[in-house]
């Protein structure tokens, strides 16, 4: 089965940061999933920050490039 979710203001937040060079796409970030898988067990990324910031929610570390191509898959699937 295929999902999607809709990414479009992070995917903006993040080419911003690349634009401005605060981030590139080797850079490590911090991302924040939901607990509440949707269909199957994908737990959409729900928040994102800088590797050096202490957000009181669980965090993953993440490359850059990695959390890009995933959120543009499924900005597309349907």
């Amino acid at each position: 089965m295929k999902i999607s979710y809709d990414y479009s203001e992070f995917l903006q937040e993040l080419k911003e940061e690349l634009q401005i060079g605060t981030l590139d796409l080797s850079s490590d970030i911090l991302i924040v999933r939901s607990d509440q898988a949707l269909i199957g067990n994908y737990q959409p990324i729900i928040d994102w920050y800088y590797s050096d910031d202490e957000p009181e929610e669980p965090t993953v570390s993440a490359r850059v490039t990695d959390v890009y191509d995933e959120m543009e898959e499924m900005n597309t699937i349907i």
